[in-house]
């Protein structure tokens, strides 16, 4: 079945809030957030380093015109750095 602890903690990580999410009282802000959240856990998931990630997807997403160019963005298909 699975860690379930290893699950549970990462639902409950959003849930703090922190001071740069004063945009999330919007619902742009709040998807902003939701997408931000996403992407840096989908990343630890992966062992990939979020910080290099998101500067990675973010340096390449405006070029990204095909479903396969998304695709190479996901985390498992990027030359990022794994975490140690």
């Amino acid at each position: 079945m699975g860690n379930c602890t290893s699950v549970m903690s990462w639902l409950r990580m959003p849930s703090v809030p922190l001071r740069s999410d004063a945009g999330a009282d919007t619902p742009r802000g709040a998807k902003a957030s939701a997408t931000t959240y996403s992407l840096i856990e989908t990343a630890k998931a992966n062992g990939v380093e979020p910080f290099a990630y998101l500067h990675h997807v973010l340096q390449h997403i405006g070029n990204a015109r095909t479903v396969e160019d998304i695709e190479a963005l996901l985390p498992w298909n990027t030359p990022v750095k794994k975490m140690q």
